[in-house]
C-alpha cells in the first residue's frame, strides 16, 4: 500500500477488481469467489457504505445468474431427455415395425409351404387318379378282348359242330343213296345171290362210310372234300 493511502480505497478497489471477475467467470468461477469471500470475508467494520451496497448487488447478480444457468442447465435437461425419449419412442417404433414385418413375412412363408405341399399333395391324388383311371380303362379293355375271344371260341365251337352235324346228315344221305343204287342193282338176282351180295355191299358201305367220316375229319368241310361216290362205290 502506497504513503498517504487509506486502508478503505484499497479495500474498495479490491471489491471492484473481485467484482469484474465474477461478472466475466462462468458458474466454476462463481463457486470459487464464494468460496474465497466465504473463507476470507473481509471485515465488515471496513466496509463503506458504498462498498456495502456494491458487494450486496454483486451478490444479487450472482444469484440471478445462478439461477439463469441452473434454469437454462434444467431447460437443456429437459431438452436433451425429451430428445432421447423421442429416439426411444422412435426405435421402439421401428423395433414393433420390424417384429411386425418378420411376423408377417414368417407367416407368408408358412402360408406358401402350406400352399406347395397342397399342391403337391393335390398332384399326387391326380396322379394316383390318373393311375387308376388308367388301370380301369386297361382291365375294361382286357374284358372285352377276353369277351370277344370267349365269343369267338364259342362262335368257331358252334360252327365246328354244325359243320359236324351237316357232315353226318350228308353222310346218312349219301348213305341212303348207295343203299338205295344198291338195293335196284340187287333186285333181279336170286334170294341167296342178294344175300351173299347184301353181305358184301354191307362191308364195302362200311368201309366207304370210314373213309367219308376220315375225308370230314382231314378237311372239316364236305365241301372241299373231292371224292368220287362211284368210283367208291366200283371199288
Amino acid at each position: 500500500m502506497p504513503p498517504g493511502e487509506s486502508p478503505v480505497i484499497w479495500q474498495d478497489a479490491y471489491v471492484k477488481i473481485s467484482t469484474l471477475q465474477v461478472t466475466d467467470d462462468t458458474s466454476e468461477g462463481l463457486d470459487s469467489v464464494d468460496i474465497c469471500s466465504s473463507s476470507s470475508p473481509p471485515p465488515v467494520s471496513l466496509f463503506s457504505p458504498k462498498a456495502t451496497q456494491m458487494a450486496g448487488c454483486i451478490r444479487i447478480c450472482e444469484k440471478k445468474h445462478w439461477a439463469k444457468s441452473k434454469l437454462e442447465l434444467n431447460l437443456r435437461q429437459e431438452l436433451q431427455e425429451c430428445l432421447v425419449s423421442g429416439v426411444a419412442s422412435r426405435e421402439s417404433e421401428q423395433l414393433k415395425r420390424f417384429e411386425e414385418f418378420m411376423e408377417l413375412k414368417q407367416r407368408q412363408e408358412y402360408q406358401s409351404m402350406r400352399d406347395m405341399m397342397e399342391k403337391e399333395t393335390q398332384e399326387s391324388l391326380g396322379r394316383q387318379e390318373k393311375l387308376k383311371e388308367e388301370h380301369r380303362h386297361r382291365m375294361k379293355i382286357l374284358n372285352l378282348r377276353l369277351r370277344e375271344a370267349e365269343q369267338q371260341r364259342l362262335r368257331e365251337a358252334e360252327l365246328e359242330r354244325q359243320r359236324q352235324l351237316e357232315g353226318r346228315d350228308r353222310l346218312r344221305a349219301l348213305n341212303a343213296i348207295q343203299e338205295e343204287k344198291q338195293g335196284k342193282k340187287d333186285g333181279t338176282e336170286g334170294e341167296s345171290l342178294t344175300k351173299s351180295t347184301g353181305t358184301m355191299n354191307e362191308g364195302s358201305s362200311t368201309a366207304n362210310n370210314n373213309l367219308v367220316l376220315l375225308a370230314i375229319k382231314s378237311f372239316g368241310d364236305l365241301s372241299k372234300v373231292k371224292i368220287d361216290i362211284k368210283e367208291i362205290l366200283k371199288g
